[in-house]
C-alpha cells in the first residue's frame, strides 16, 4: 500500500444495550455496546463495535470480568490502552496490529462477592442452654467476613478488543479499497470463498418458519433447568419434537438442512452427569438420530462439566461410540471453548466434529481467524456467529466456515436477508 493513511485518533458512541429483557429484573443492570471508530487522516471513519462476550458454563468469564458490560468504562478504556498503540502509526497491515491489541493489559479494583457475607450475618448463634432447653433464643450474629478491595491486572476486555480489531480490519480494507474478506485472506494465507455459504438460524417451538434455500441449518436450543421435564423420560419428548420439525422442513426444502440441537449439557444432567451414563446417552443419541432422518443431525454440548479436561474427555468418548455405531451425527462445542488450552486439548483428543466460535468471546479478529484456521486444519467444522454481520461474513468468507449464524438480536428472517446479502456484496468485487 502506498502511502498507507495514518490512524489520527480514535472515537467512541454509546450502542444500544445488549440485553434490555434484563432491566426488568430488579437490581440487574444490563450489558450495554458501544460503537469506535478509527479516523483516518482525520477525514475517513471506519467503524467496528463492542459487544460483551457471552458467559461460559466455567465461570472464567465472571471471575475475571464481573459485573455488567459499561459503555463508558469502555471508552476509558479504549482512550488510555488502545489510543496510545494505535493513534499516530501508519495502516499498512491489519494482522500485525491487531495481535498487538491482545497483548494489552489493564490493572482494575473489584470487590469480592457479598452474596456469601450477606448470608454469613444473618447466621444464628444458640447458647448451650437453649440448645438443650429448646428455647429458641437468638444470642448474635456471626459477624462478616471481610470484603476488601483488591487490584488486579487482566487483558484488555475481550469486547473492547473485538470492537477495536473490527475498525481496524474495516479501516485497512478503506485504505486498500478493497474487501475486508480480501485483506484478511491476504494476511492469513487464504483463499476466500466466492460466493455466500451456508447460514444457521435459531428456532424455537410454536414459531412460523421462513425457510430460504440459502438456510443450511437450523438451531434449537434445549435442556434449561429441568431436562427431564423438558426432554421426557430418554429424552422422548425431544425426539418426536425433532420427528416433526425434520418432516416438515424436509418437505419444504429441496435439500435438507441439517438440524442442531444445542442441548447445554441436558443429556448429561438427565443421567446425573455420572460416567456410566454414557451408554444412556448413547442410546439417546441413537434415538435422535433417527427421528432427524432424512435430515442431518448436530449435537451440541450433549455433556458441560464444570471440569475442561473432564469436559473434553466426555465429549471424546462420546464421539468414539458415535463412530463405533457408524452413526452420521456430529458432535459439537458450543460457546464453552474459547479458552485456547481448551480448544487445544479438544483438538489433539479428536474430540468434536464442529465448532461454535462467539466472536465477542475471543478477543481480536486476529484470534478468531487463527483459532479457525487449527480448528480446520485438524479437521473440525467451523461455525461462525455472536457478532456484528459486518465482522462476521469476512472470517466466515475469509475461512471459508461451514455455516454461519445469524445474530441472536436479529429476527430469523431478517438476519438471513443481512447475512446473505452482505456475502453478496462481499463476494462482489471488480
Amino acid at each position: 500500500m502506498k502511502n498507507p493513511p495514518e490512524i489520527t485518533a480514535i472515537v467512541t458512541r454509546s450502542g444500544l444495550s445488549s440485553n434490555p429483557a434484563s432491566v426488568l429484573s430488579a437490581g440487574v443492570r444490563p450489558d450495554e455496546t458501544l460503537l469506535v471508530g478509527l479516523v483516518l487522516d482525520g477525514r475517513r471513519v471506519a467503524w467496528g463495535k463492542c459487544v460483551p462476550r457471552p458467559r461460559t458454563p466455567f465461570g472464567a468469564v465472571e471471575r475475571q470480568y464481573p459485573g455488567p458490560f459499561l459503555a463508558a468504562e469502555a471508552a476509558a478504556a479504549i482512550q488510555a490502552h488502545m489510543a496510545p498503540l494505535l493513534v499516530g502509526k501508519p495502516l499498512a497491515q491489519f494482522r500485525p496490529l491487531a495481535a498487538a491489541l491482545d497483548t494489552l493489559t489493564e490493572t482494575v479494583t473489584i470487590e469480592p462477592d457479598v452474596v456469601a457475607a450477606e448470608k454469613e450475618e444473618e447466621a444464628v448463634v444458640y447458647s448451650r442452654r437453649a440448645l438443650f432447653t429448646g428455647q429458641s433464643g437468638r444470642v448474635r450474629s456471626q459477624p462478616p467476613p471481610a470484603t476488601e478491595k483488591k487490584n488486579i491486572t487482566r487483558p484488555v476486555h475481550p469486547a473492547i478488543r473485538q470492537g477495536v480489531s473490527q475498525a481496524l480490519l474495516a479501516a485497512v480494507a478503506m485504505a486498500g479499497d478493497t474487501s475486508a474478506s480480501a485483506v484478511l485472506a491476504a494476511e492469513y494465507g487464504e483463499e476466500p470463498a466466492g460466493a455466500p455459504i451456508p447460514i444457521q438460524i435459531a428456532i424455537q417451538k410454536g414459531q412460523s418458519l421462513a425457510l430460504y434455500p440459502q438456510v443450511g441449518a437450523l438451531s434449537y436450543a434445549a435442556g434449561g433447568e429441568d431436562p427431564e421435564k423438558e426432554f421426557g423420560d430418554d429424552a422422548g419428548k425431544l425426539q418426536r419434537f425433532v420427528r416433526l420439525l425434520s418432516d416438515r422442513v424436509a418437505a419444504a426444502m429441496p435439500r435438507p438442512p441439517l438440524i442442531v440441537l444445542d442441548v447445554q449439557g441436558g443429556l448429561g444432567r438427565l443421567y446425573g452427569n455420572e460416567p456410566a451414563s454414557m451408554g444412556k446417552i448413547l442410546g439417546v443419541l441413537y434415538g435422535l438420530e433417527q427421528a432427524a432422518q432424512p435430515c442431518p443431525l448436530c449435537v451440541q454440548d450433549p455433556v458441560l462439566l464444570e471440569d475442561p479436561a473432564g469436559q473434553v474427555t466426555a465429549l471424546r468418548k462420546l464421539r468414539e461410540y458415535v463412530q463405533m455405531r457408524r452413526m452420521s451425527m456430529q458432535i459439537a462445542a458450543g460457546e464453552w471453548m474459547h479458552n485456547r488450552e481448551h480448544l487445544h486439548r479438544c483438538l489433539n483428543e479428536k474430540a468434536v466434529d464442529s465448532v461454535f466460535i462467539a466472536l465477542p468471546a475471543l478477543g481480536t479478529l486476529d484470534r478468531v481467524m487463527r483459532m479457525a484456521q487449527r480448528c480446520r486444519d485438524h479437521g473440525v467444522e467451523v461455525v461462525l456467529g455472536g457478532g456484528p454481520v459486518t465482522a462476521l461474513v469476512p472470517v466466515a468468507l475469509a475461512t471459508n466456515a461451514g455455516r454461519v449464524a445469524v445474530p441472536p438480536h436479529l429476527p430469523a428472517g431478517a438476519g438471513v436477508t443481512t447475512l446473505y446479502e452482505e456475502m453478496i456484496r462481499e463476494t462482489t468485487q471488480f
